[in-house]
């Protein structure tokens, strides 16, 4: 992927975490609601109005990003390259129930709150999912301080996403699709939503198990030695130079050394190494761990182009 389409990719992964933050929120009174005192307590009403309008969020977004998918794929250069087989099915997959379910349910069950909860359920799970691993992606697990992150991200990652994927949302689907039901909503608007429901249920198999395959890897590797501070790092790669000697890249930052040093002579190599760090694991996490993680390679690689990039760009401001 060329350094366009890294961002492109970023960017649109980024505008998901921000849906799930939004639609997260509008369904948290339908939570928080009937346990709050009444004086505080938000209507009835408004909370069924927030939780909808959180439900048309999650129907907005996926079915534009659908569409914009198959544009891409079939009328840009490119198109293709920024959307491989692989994470178009997974994205159908995901997808599949909102676009199928969600304008019925609205309808239908404007007021359930096994609904409402259904869709914090998923939402808020999703949110932690995505924003954990986003801040996976920025640690140097060859450092002690690192991999105690990523196994403390992976073990909660597990059990909020692995909950919300399975016995959560065994429960509340029966419980929503049982009050649909009962409210009269039509054979053909039933028939959708239990196929979103099985395309969504065949997406949690494959997060299920890739998160799994993150827990097995992780949990046991052996912790390094502590880490030295980082001033200390950066002074003891100094004073091994001898007096106007050129500095030498440390493991696992010669392609930033390479520009940063040739562009501007100022930025320390070991400054780089934990971002480098981050992007070398992705790398290798995708490759191992199949398909769910193919969009870790756009990250990582538009993290590295934003540092091959910005010192050669600021050396040409300069002259």
């Amino acid at each position: 992927l060329g350094f366009d389409e890294t961002v492109w990719g970023a960017c649109n992964l980024m505008s998901a975490i921000v849906v799930h933050i939004a639609a997260s929120f509008l369904c948290l009174p339908a939570l928080l609601g009937p346990h709050l005192p009444a004086a505080v307590a938000p209507a009835p009403a408004a909370v069924a109005s927030l939780a909808r309008h959180a439900a048309l969020c999650e129907f907005g977004y996926e079915l534009s990003d659908v569409l914009q998918r198959v544009a891409d794929v079939a009328f840009y250069e490119g198109g293709a390259k920024r959307n491989p087989p692989p994470i178009l099915v997974v994205t159908l997959l995901h997808h599949a129930l909102a676009i199928a379910a969600v304008p019925a349910l609205n309808l239908a069950l404007p007021e359930s709150r096994e609904y409402h909860l259904g869709l914090l359920s998923l939402e808020f799970a999703a949110l932690v999912g995505l924003t954990g691993q986003f801040y996976a992606y920025t640690l140097d697990v060859t450092r002690r301080s690192g991999l105690v992150r990523m196994k403390v991200i992976t073990v909660v990652v597990f059990i909020v996403l692995g909950y919300s994927r399975s016995l959560s949302y065994v429960a509340n689907g029966r419980a929503i699709f049982a009050a649909a039901r009962t409210a009269g909503v039509s054979a053909l608007a039933l028939t959708l939503a239990w196929v979103g429901a099985v395309a969504m249920g065949l997406f949690n198999l494959i997060i299920i198990s890739d998160l799994a395959a993150k827990l097995f890897k992780y949990l046991p590797m052996p912790l390094p030695p502590p880490d030295a501070p980082r001033a200390e790092s950066i002074k003891a790669g100094a004073s091994t130079q001898a007096p106007g000697a050129r500095k030498t890249p440390a493991p696992g930052a010669s392609r930033v050394a390479t520009t940063s040093g040739a562009a501007s002579g100022a930025r320390d190599p070991n400054v780089d190494k934990g971002l480098v760090g981050a992007g070398r694991d992705v790398h290798g996490w995708e490759q191992q761990d199949g398909t769910q993680h193919a969009v870790a390679r756009v990250v990582a690689a538009g993290a590295e182009g934003l540092l091959r990039t910005r010192p050669a760009a600021r050396h040409s401001s300069q002259q």
